[in-house]
């Protein structure tokens, strides 16, 4: 793709992601896809349910979703549509296990998926759904043979033989999750989140039976009258967020009612026998009613709460890494608000000292991160030793870029073999990651960290080869190559979010965002290794809204003082 092809799809993009897209947006992206197959992670992530429900909420943005519409219906041959692009998805190289592919995989599916059924869904007059249980993999006479809803997240789930979804996608059928939790997204943007051991068997897009086990289902607007049906009582939506447990073979059902309303119609019947809202909970127990406490909501986690979980595992077992020289989880140590603490149990346990950053928010609710707004605020840490190798990698949401440089972990001075870990202005990791000589070969692609946004960055650092690699989002956005190839690499005194001089004093390279977790290796990792790590660790919306768009700027000046 030539220059003016590439940033007129950019903008194209850039518009769909801000909610303003032309009306020949849609016609631009869908030839350039086909005309570059690589660009179908990137286009399909950013085309997911609440862009489209977005979209279709407001009139302005009709002619837009109508011409994509038809070009989408051009190219998907009918219901095979969902089956070509899976294989188009194998043919991207394979990440090392089904978890450290999944957020992206996901992204794929699900943008995908919406944009050939979403407009249909929503425009057509749906019958009451059926009370027939349909075998796992056999669509019912009235179902669509493509994927009804599809797993976009999920912390340990696995499902049993002959009752699992086909990779990530959901038809009409029946299912059993043996372990953990999965979170599911329905074609009409209805996320609900199973909690094993559950049973349950999907009829349509708004129709699913839980047999056992329990569920939380977050119903938008465009899934009104979303249903839920256990052995006694269907659960009908009225727009709201709710949890339903089965249990007892079948005999008990509870409600909860997080938000919203939902009725509650005995099977066999059409009149609702009761209408609960917003923080009421009812027990059915072989027909009779029962009064029921309100919900520990621990039971009935929401979509935000796995990742945290999935995260808690995922942290868990990366703190064991023998090659870790430090690890930040950026987990506050009761007491000590001033402290970073390192768990890599083999490392050399350098916890930092934060001055001015304070603890906020992080990738999602409950885990935690710092905050880097005024000038000079920053952590202090010594990284004892020399090395040959090293790999830095961190999560990074940029608020703004102030300077040519913005120091992520920086040496304090620039002599020989210190650590120059800095974005520039376009948010693109500076390729002089090692302080060594003014001279260097660059081959750079352009590939930037996005605003406001969490993003993964890493660099790989190689003094016997000379060789620098840095990566956003677990994929090589650049090299570069340092003429000395002598000597080691010396960390020393370094800070996190700031710089300062030789002579101490500071510099204007203040970081303007948040760091959430942040780790280094004595080796150069590859780049599979690293490609896993971000997949991993991916933030949920991140995973199924895709790769942000490119902030394009001036090149950067040099940062005054320094490399």
């Amino acid at each position: 793709m030539d220059a003016q092809a590439r940033a007129a799809y950019e903008s194209a993009l850039a518009r769909l992601l801000e909610g303003e897209p032309e009306p020949d947006d849609g016609e631009l992206i869908v030839r350039a896809v086909r005309a570059h197959p690589e660009l179908l992670r990137e286009v399909s992530g950013a085309l997911v349910i609440d862009d489209l429900l977005r979209q279709q909420a407001e009139p302005d943005h009709a002619a837009f979703t109508e011409a994509f519409a038809t070009q989408v219906r051009a190219t998907s041959s009918g219901t095979h549509f969902v089956e070509r692009i899976a294989t188009v998805i194998k043919e991207v190289p394979p990440r090392p296990t089904p978890a450290a592919w999944l957020p992206w995989g996901l992204a794929v599916a699900a943008g995908l998926a919406a944009v050939i059924g979403w407009w249909e869904v929503v425009a057509a007059q749906r019958s009451p759904p059926s009370h027939e249980t349909p075998t796992a993999g056999t669509p019912s006479a009235a179902a669509e043979t493509a994927s009804l809803a599809l797993m976009v997240n999920e912390a340990g789930a696995r499902f049993a033989d002959g009752a699992a979804p086909a990779a990530v996608s959901f038809g009409p059928g029946a299912y059993a999750l043996t372990h953990g939790i999965a979170h599911v997204r329905f074609r009409n943007g209805t996320d609900v989140v199973f909690v094993a051991p559950a049973d349950f068997t999907i009829s349509d897009a708004f129709h699913v039976r839980l047999t056992r086990g329990s569920l939380r289902a977050l119903v938008p607007p465009s899934g009104f009258g979303f249903v839920v049906d256990t052995a006694q009582v269907r659960y009908r939506d009225l727009g709201t967020e709710f949890g339903v447990t089965a249990g007892d073979a079948g005999a008990r059902s509870d409600l909860h009612v997080f938000a919203g309303q939902v009725e509650v119609v005995p099977l066999g019947t059409t009149t609702p026998s009761a209408t609960l809202a917003g923080g009421e909970s009812m027990r059915h127990r072989g027909g009779v009613v029962e009064a029921l406490p309100a919900a520990d909501e621990r039971d009935y986690p929401t979509p935000q709460s796995i990742s945290l979980t999935r995260w808690n595992q995922l942290s868990e077992d990366l703190q064991n890494d023998p090659d870790l020289i430090f690890y930040h989880p950026f987990v506050a140590v009761a007491g000590r608000p001033e402290v970073l603490h390192d768990t890599a149990r083999h490392g050399l346990q350098i916890d930092g000292t934060i001055s001015g950053a304070r603890w906020v928010a992080g990738r999602w609710p409950g885990k935690q991160a710092l905050q880097f707004e005024q000038s000079g605020d920053r952590v202090a840490l010594s990284i004892p030793g020399e090395f040959t190798q090293v790999t830095i990698a961190a999560w990074v949401k940029i608020d703004r870029l102030d300077y040519p440089a913005n120091g992520l972990l920086m040496s304090v001075g620039w002599r020989p073999g210190n650590l120059q870990w800095q974005l520039d202005r376009r948010g693109s990791p500076a390729p002089t990651a090692i302080y060594s000589s003014p001279k260097r070969q660059v081959v750079w692609s352009g590939a930037s960290l996005p605003s406001g946004r969490w993003a993964h960055a890493a660099v790989t650092m190689d003094r016997n080869s000379g060789r620098i690699l840095n990566y956003v989002n677990g994929e090589l956005a650049g090299e570069s190559r340092v003429n000395i190839t002598t000597g080691t690499i010396r960390p020393g005194d370094c800070l996190i979010g700031s710089w300062l001089a030789d002579n101490k004093t500071q510099e204007d390279r203040d970081f303007r965002g948040r760091i959430d977790e942040l780790a280094m290796w004595r080796v150069a990792l590859p780049a599979e290794r690293i490609a896993r790590l971000a997949n991993e660790g991916m933030p949920v919306d991140l995973a199924v809204s895709g790769r942000p768009t490119p902030f394009r700027a001036p090149e950067p000046a040099r940062g005054k003082g320094g490399p």
